[in-house]
């Protein structure tokens, strides 16, 4: 496919500006399945421009425009020919990740190596609204949602091992608690602190009441009269804690045993490296 690219930011100033100095990411990248055919940057008032590649490989463009100026403009035109990415087998078996790790370790011996599952996703056979069945049940919420809500549907119809739930007054807590424990494939109910300290949440983000699902239950939105939908067989989505523990493995890096006490989360072992 070939794709013509425009782009064009404008800075508009109250007051004329002594100098500006920026730097921009516009250039397509330049990879297996992209070509860039052509690329072209202006920058209004003319500047000299300087370029070099960033860690990720992106071409950096850095200018400085020293006189005093009211507007500034940068316009970009380029053209890509893009190609559909060769497509990847469902799974290789371990001996094809030995080869390629192995390949990868022969030419670079020095490079540190950390491989990560996709988070667990098992099976689910349930799946609640909470907007429809604590209401039926005798208790009155304001809203309730999946945690993997998304706009974007692929694939989980965002139903999701978690829910956040926002009560009409802050009284109605225990009672609404009360009606979610009862349900079958209920694992827990957390108050909104309770929930931020244990997971690492932001409180202010999740509501004022946090409910997870055992292994075969999510919840999410439904359509249905009761908020309940048994699910087919083939449903997979993400789950709450029995999908928590995602294995990492890290090669040539050492790690000291002395300090696994402070590795409580795979991100504590990958903070080095800047993540």
């Amino acid at each position: 496919m070939l794709l013509a690219v425009r782009h064009s930011t404008r800075y508009l100033y109250d007051e004329p500006v002594r100098e500006s100095v920026m730097e921009v990411w516009m250039q397509p990248q330049k990879r297996a399945n992209q070509r860039l055919i052509s690329f072209e940057l202006e920058i209004d008032p003319a500047a000299q421009l300087f370029s070099y590649a960033d860690t990720f490989g992106n071409a950096v463009y850095h200018f400085d425009v020293p006189q005093p100026h009211e507007r500034l403009t940068i316009q970009v035109r380029a053209a890509v020919e893009t190609q559909a990415p060769t497509p990847l087998p469902e799974a290789l078996d371990m001996g094809e990740w030995d080869r390629l790790l192995g390949e990868i370790l022969d030419a670079h011996p020095d490079l540190e190596v950390y491989m990560s599952a996709d988070h667990g996703m098992n099976f689910k056979s349930r799946c609640y609204d909470l907007n429809t069945v604590v209401p039926r049940k005798g208790a009155e919420i304001f809203f309730a949602m999946s945690a993997e809500r998304d706009p974007y549907l692929k694939h989980h119809r965002t139903f999701g091992g978690t829910a956040f739930v926002w009560l009409k007054q802050p009284g109605d807590f225990e009672r609404v608690a009360d009606v979610c424990r009862r349900l079958d494939g209920v694992e827990s109910v957390y108050d909104r602190y309770t929930a931020a300290s244990k997971f690492e949440l932001h409180p202010d983000r999740i509501g004022d009441m946090l409910v997870t699902g055992d292994i075969d239950t999510v919840f999410g939105p439904l359509d249905t009269k009761d908020g309940v939908e048994e699910l087919p067989e083939s449903f997979r989505t993400h789950g709450g804690s029995d999908e928590a523990n995602v294995p990492l493995i890290i090669y040539n890096r050492e790690v000291d045993p002395r300090d696994w006490h402070k590795y409580r989360h795979n991100y504590d072992l990958i903070r080095p490296i800047g993540f």
